[in-house]
């Protein structure tokens, strides 16, 4: 009742909520095995299951009449619990271990101070909006919303990218091949950076076409900052998998909630005197601040020869990166460099 009081949701809605994040996790665990052994034939029917069956079950109850309002939530949480009970039974009896009691206890020292840890890489992401949507003006937050969207490219190029990468990383930090690792991690880095360019460039054209409106105009500026956030947010999950792996989590998980700390110290000054724009700013530096430290640390731990980014490139790529995201869009109003972008490619 205290639940259904704080979220306003009946309880059949919060049951069938608790279902959904069962499955989720269970979903979660199925792909992360099928994608460290290479797989991915093995999350194929669980995930293809749990996709057609929604939508049938969700018309069959909504033309019924039985469900007709909430019809398509409670047949994503029936198909989807359908599905993962028996994949569950399988993850088991894969494993051929119910409980270990050992393992346990190893696992639960390790990832509890990641909830922290978590927590803080969550204000990070999200802190810049809370700052807009509360002191900058009313349609600020959804020109700052528009940028995001543009900026959300890149973060999709590298959640392909690590689809593949993660597994390999992690077998090749276990054989200390960090030397071949950091040649991979240099032509990946390559290929997001360039991407990034390329969509600074060509964004004026995406975000007319998202946000035709001249009132939004003034939210192009912040796809620049918003972008280098990203290819940053990026360069630390690379190095975040290595951490994860050689560091202590505590560590981890502190020098994340300092980043964390720092960001909300940074964006709140910026909100207040720049409005979205530097908050946007604000961010792309927090997430460098993020890459950096990180990248300290597990120089500390391995040698700086042996961590996965070369960190006076990284340096070299934060000074120059930010600059170009502040005078890219000045540049872009020369009627001869919109012309060189549109038409000489």
């Amino acid at each position: 009742k205290q639940i259904n009081s704080l979220t306003g949701l009946p309880t059949h809605l919060m049951l069938l909520m608790f279902l959904q994040i069962g499955s989720v996790i269970v979903f979660s665990a199925v792909e992360a095995r099928a994608r460290f052994f290479y797989s991915p034939g093995r999350a194929l029917p669980s995930i293809l299951s749990s996709a057609l069956l929604s939508p049938v079950l969700g018309f069959v109850l909504v033309q019924s009449g039985v469900l007709r309002a909430e019809g398509r939530i409670v047949a994503a949480a029936i198909a989807s619990t359908l599905v993962a009970i028996p994949s569950l039974f399988l993850l088991y009896r894969r494993g051929r271990v119910f409980f270990d009691k050992a393992v346990w206890r190893e696992q639960l020292c390790r990832a509890l101070p990641l909830f922290p840890h978590y927590l803080a890489l969550l204000t990070l992401a999200e802190v810049g909006r809370i700052f807009v949507g509360r002191f900058d003006a009313p349609d600020a937050l959804a020109k700052l919303g528009v940028a995001s969207t543009l900026a959300h490219a890149i973060p999709l190029v590298g959640a392909a990218i690590n689809a593949a990468f993660y597994p390999w990383l992690l077998r090749r930090v276990a054989r200390s091949e960090m030397k071949r690792v950091r040649e991979v991690t240099t032509i990946i880095v390559k290929v997001i950076v360039f991407s990034a360019i390329s969509l600074i460039l060509i964004s004026p054209e995406f975000y007319a076409i998202l946000a035709p409106k001249e009132s939004y105009s003034e939210g192009l500026y912040a796809t620049a900052p918003l972008i280098c956030a990203s290819i940053f947010a990026f360069l630390y999950t690379i190095v975040a998998g290595v951490n994860l792996e050689c560091v202590k989590t505590s560590r981890v998980a502190l020098t994340t909630l300092v980043c964390a700390a720092a960001c909300v110290l940074l964006t709140l000054p910026a909100t207040l005197r720049f409005g979205f724009l530097g908050s946007a700013f604000a961010t792309a530096l927090s997430y460098i601040l993020l890459t950096a430290a990180h990248s300290l640390l597990l120089a500390r731990k391995l040698g700086r020869e042996n961590t996965p980014l070369s960190l006076s490139r990284t340096a070299l790529t934060a000074s120059l990166l930010l600059p170009a995201a502040f005078f890219t869009y000045y540049l872009q109003e020369l009627p001869l460099v919109r012309f060189l972008l549109l038409f000489v490619p």
